[in-house]
């Protein structure tokens, strides 16, 4: 006679938890879209408003990765440029900006805001 075990860490059960997961995701997001008259049903309400919260959930997420992605991107190009071998023409580049900058200022063509 054998029995079944299941535990938390099994990965068939970790495997139909994320399915069912996303079936209620999945199907709250569509009814968001769908059901958009307003109802008094009150399971329609709760079904509608989950999806809302499932669908900020994902373009929250999708927006912070970008985020996360452009700012890592940026640190990534600041210690290229300030590596040794790169940095005189770091310092060039910042020197020529600066001077570029005076030369608009002192023709007009750039204004300090206060």
């Amino acid at each position: 006679m054998s029995t079944i075990r299941l535990s938390l860490t099994d990965p068939y059960l970790s495997r139909i938890a994320s399915n069912l997961i996303i079936i209620i995701t999945l199907v709250s997001s569509i009814a968001y879209f769908f059901l958009t008259r307003k109802s008094d049903i009150v399971p329609v309400k709760q079904v509608r408003l989950l999806g809302r919260y499932f669908l900020m959930i994902a373009l929250g997420s999708g927006l912070g990765s970008t985020a996360v992605y452009r700012n890592n991107l940026f640190v990534g190009k600041l210690y290229e440029l300030l590596a040794p071998k790169m940095r005189i023409y770091t310092y060039v580049l910042g020197l020529l900006i600066l001077l570029l900058l005076a030369i608009m200022y002192k023709t007009g063509k750039a204004e300090w805001q206060r």
